[in-house]
């Protein structure tokens, strides 16, 4: 499939992990990229857990739900409720189907047993640095402690409109 795919788009999709659900800094800055074409889109690779005035639970992409016909009740988000990163590095990675760059941003550094380093680095690097052609290529750009989300930003805005935004392969970067 990736041989007959056609020509490559070097536009990234971009993730914003929970950790960065903030719409004053993080949030503008996706919106800037989108507008201006350095991505092709942001999406959270993740979903809320809420439980709705009646008890039952569902689910939510984001944090984002609006109330409609379908869904009168959004409920309220669960604290302490995660999406876990195994599920977070799937629904991310189903962006390949759709395009060939993918970037995520992410505030998650640490090395725990099956957390998101750990899955990228041993079970999503390896397959992606064998793939033949070199066609897919996803960044993960995360924020180094103590840089503030503002900071963060700005480092993730100029490093994605600076130089080529994603190269096929797989790379780690911490960025202030």
């Amino acid at each position: 499939m990736l041989n007959t795919r056609g020509v490559v788009n070097e536009t990234p999709i971009l993730g914003i992990d929970e950790c960065l659900n903030n719409e004053t800094h993080i949030g503008a800055m996706a919106t800037r990229l989108v507008k201006t074409g350095v991505v092709l889109h942001s999406e959270p690779p993740w979903y809320s857990y809420r439980r709705t005035g009646a008890g039952e639970m569902i689910l939510a992409l984001g944090n984002s739900v609006t109330q409609s016909a379908m869904v009168p009740d959004t409920g309220k988000r669960i604290a302490g409720a995660s999406w876990p990163d195994e599920n977070v590095v799937g629904k991310f990675l189903c962006n390949f189907l759709a395009a060939d760059r993918l970037c995520l941003l992410t505030q998650n550094t640490k090395k725990d047993v099956d957390g998101l380093w750990q899955i990228l680095e041993n079970e999503v690097r390896p397959m992606l640095e064998a793939l033949t052609p070199k066609r897919l290529g996803l960044l993960i750009l995360a924020q180094k402690p103590p840089a503030t989300l503002e900071q963060y930003a700005r480092a993730v805005e100029a490093r994605l409109t600076t130089r080529p935004a994603v190269l096929p392969g797989y790379l780690w970067e911490l960025l202030p």
